[in-house]
């Protein structure tokens, strides 16, 4: 009644006692799992957010069955279409981030398998092209998951924090990236980092926004 049109919601587990633990905050998951599934009956667009740190770094493919399996499958009508993966922002307390924070190569091939789940179910997986997402590089083995969103069409605050390694010099799909957070650079250096040779055929080319 008030306009309300569509709603992005974390999510970032589909094993209670997990998502607790991410968020700090007990009882939290069955009440957002009621409220995604209200959001959805009424008719609202919903979009989940995943943050990916170690906590579930591991678990992203049952992730990505529990969305299919409790906000797809049980009504093809008013069902999650997107889901946005974000890698952690910088956290009040360092140590904290150096903790929870997974270096891009060992996210890359847990991300895209839960990605395929998600495409063969009709939901669409964002991993890359927005302000907290991975860089384009993470997906060198599915280009079909990088945005090729130029510099220009984003907002200026994405790239607050972000940097370039010594590897991406050179890489081909730079102009589309929004660099590595400067946490990431400073605790791991360029580790992950493929740059690419060529822009990937696979990739989606996204129109400038004017």
């Amino acid at each position: 009644e008030a306009g309300l049109a569509q709603l992005l919601v974390s999510y970032h587990a589909g094993d209670e006692a997990l998502s607790d633990q991410k968020t700090r905050a007990p009882g939290t998951w069955r009440r957002t799992v009621v409220g995604i599934r209200q959001a959805l009956d009424v008719g609202l667009f919903v979009e989940l957010n995943c943050v990916v740190e170690r906590a579930n770094v591991d678990a992203l493919e049952d992730h990505a069955r529990d969305v299919v399996e409790r906000f797809v499958t049980p009504d093809a009508r008013r069902r999650v279409f997107l889901l946005s993966y974000t890698h952690p922002c910088h956290a009040y307390d360092p140590e904290v981030w150096e903790q929870v924070v997974v270096p891009l190569d060992e996210v890359g091939p847990r991300l895209i398998a839960a990605a395929r789940i998600l495409k063969e179910h009709g939901v669409s997986a964002r991993v890359t092209g927005q302000g907290c997402a991975f860089p384009p590089c993470t997906f060198h083995d599915d280009p079909t998951l990088i945005r090729l969103e130029k510099e220009t069409s984003f907002d200026r605050t994405d790239f607050d924090g972000r940097v370039f390694a010594a590897a991406c010099e050179g890489c081909a799909v730079r102009p589309f990236c929004l660099g590595l957070r400067r946490e990431y650079v400073e605790h791991y250096g360029d580790e992950g980092v493929r740059p690419f040779a060529q822009v990937p055929a696979g990739a989606v080319r996204v129109r400038e926004r004017t």
